[in-house]
C-alpha cells in the first residue's frame, strides 16, 4: 500500500485530522502485519476502523 500527501503551505483544521487519522489507521497492528499474509483480515480491519472514523 501506498499513500501519498499533498498539501501546499497553509493546511487547514480538516487536512491536518484527515492526516492523523490516515497515520492512526496505517499504523495499527492489522495493517501491515496482515497487508500481505492475510489480505481479507487487512481490508476488514480497514474498513471497521474507517467506517467507525465516518460515523
Amino acid at each position: 500500500m501506498e499513500v501519498l500527501c499533498f498539501h501546499g503551505k497553509q493546511r487547514c483544521a480538516t487536512c491536518i485530522a484527515i492526516e492523523r487519522n490516515t497515520r492512526e489507521v496505517l499504523e495499527k497492528e492489522f495493517a501491515f502485519g496482515n497487508a500481505r499474509k492475510s489480505p481479507d483480515t487487512f481490508k476488514a480491519g480497514l474498513v471497521k476502523t474507517v467506517s467507525g472514523m465516518l460515523k
